[in-house]
């Protein structure tokens, strides 16, 4: 088999792709052996956490279509996972959260409909929390 050649902005993103995958799974990839370059490709290319997709993403962007077919051709990378973890990585159906406090767009737009609603709400908002931890405390 050809030796892979990246270039030097792949050679950055791969960097950062081994960085992101070091903080995930606590193992250190060398990347000058082809061997565990190709595992550091496999395992974020299955890999569901939002920026190891985004690293490996980066990093398919830039690729060679050469080199690309070679690592599809050995197995390492495939169009289906890479797409099924980008859409895993990017679900927006999760509740967002700060500090600890679900919020919900739906409940901001009623309070700002509703006249009564909305002088209640901007009580609550002038009123001031104490945080202990992290967690509001009323």
């Amino acid at each position: 088999m050809t030796a892979l050649t990246f270039s030097t902005s792949n050679i950055i993103a791969l960097h950062q792709l081994e960085l992101q995958i070091r903080r995930e799974t606590g193992v250190k990839h060398n990347l000058s052996n082809e061997a565990s370059l190709l595992d550091l490709v496999r395992l974020a290319s299955a890999s569901t956490n939002r920026a190891v997709a985004n690293a490996f993403k980066n990093f398919e962007i830039g690729l060679d279509e050469s080199v690309k077919k070679q690592l599809i051709y050995r197995g390492v990378i495939s169009s289906r996972e890479h797409s099924q973890a980008l859409a895993k990585s990017q679900d927006t159906t999760k509740p967002k959260i700060y500090r600890g406090n679900i919020i919900s767009e739906s409940s901001t737009s009623n309070a700002e409909n509703t006249g009564a609603d909305s002088e209640t709400a901007m009580a609550e908002m002038q009123r001031k929390k104490r945080v202990y931890r992290g967690r509001v405390i009323d």
